[in-house]
């Protein structure tokens, strides 16, 4: 997972298991979605970057 200033970029093993756009958008506070194959780029704006470095801390990444 990294980022941009308003794009979370990841790449999953299985792209089936991604939930729909529309909760990406409607749940998830996601202003969209692109995705191509098993990558995906979330488009947040410019929180993204505290939003990346929870997630970094919740899975222990650096």
């Amino acid at each position: 997972m990294t980022n941009c200033a308003t794009r979370l970029r990841v790449e999953v093993k299985d792209e089936t298991k991604v939930d729909t756009d529309e909760k990406w958008v409607n749940e998830l506070d996601a202003k969209g979605v692109i995705r191509s194959g098993k990558s995906l780029q979330i488009i947040y704006g410019a929180h993204v970057i505290i939003l990346a470095s929870h997630i970094k801390d919740e899975l222990d990444m650096e």
